[in-house]
């Protein structure tokens, strides 16, 4: 058993004694917040996810599940195209989630170029519904859009959570494209 020194009282070892315990407790107390707690409620549920649009500023939510989604094609400051899309989903932990975002022809299942693109983010929270999360704003990169616009396009989602759970969703969208397509269209354009 510890014994304190002979030149320090009884009660001064009490004293240290309780502020140690004190101080441990508050430690385990930070350790366990309400967001962690959240997150591994989260992980317990079935995975799932739902695939939809976003306003033409990559924000809101558009819902494409009935299949009549018509998003605009839109010019990226890069000069590239893209499709805004969005992603609710229950069930993943949503911190460091990895999405990969596939659009392909209806009926061929040719690849829209440039193909897959993996986006690895963190989704938060969505504000109309619990144990959900949400996020709007997922590029889905179209290289000639001459070739795709108002065409039926399956497009698919796939996200894979740091503890390897995965959820897939689809939609088919008919996007639109508003420039001018007429004219010679470039070469790498012509298998698409």
């Amino acid at each position: 058993m510890f014994r304190p020194r002979q030149h320090c009282s009884e009660r001064h070892w009490q004293t240290r004694l309780q502020r140690f315990a004190l101080l441990c407790l508050v430690s385990l107390s930070a350790c366990t917040g309400v967001e962690d707690k959240e997150q591994d409620t989260q992980v317990q549920l079935d995975p799932l996810a739902v695939i939809g649009g976003a306003n033409d500023d990559g924000k809101d939510w558009v819902d494409w599940s009935a299949g009549d989604g018509t998003p605009p094609m839109l010019r990226g400051p890069q000069g590239g195209q893209h499709v805004w899309v969005s992603i609710r989903m229950q069930g993943l932990n949503p911190v460091k989630l990895k999405m990969t975002v596939e659009m392909r022809l209806k009926g061929t299942a040719k690849i829209v170029q440039p193909g897959a693109v993996p986006v690895m983010r963190s989704i938060p929270p969505a504000k109309d519904e619990p144990n959900t999360y949400q996020f709007s704003g997922i590029t889905a990169f179209v290289k000639c859009p001459c070739q795709v616009a108002d065409k039926s396009i399956e497009i698919s989602l796939k996200l894979d959570d740091i503890y390897g759970r995965t959820a897939s969703t689809s939609a088919v969208i008919r996007p639109t494209w508003a420039e001018n397509c007429s004219g010679q269209q470039p070469p790498s354009c012509a298998d698409q």
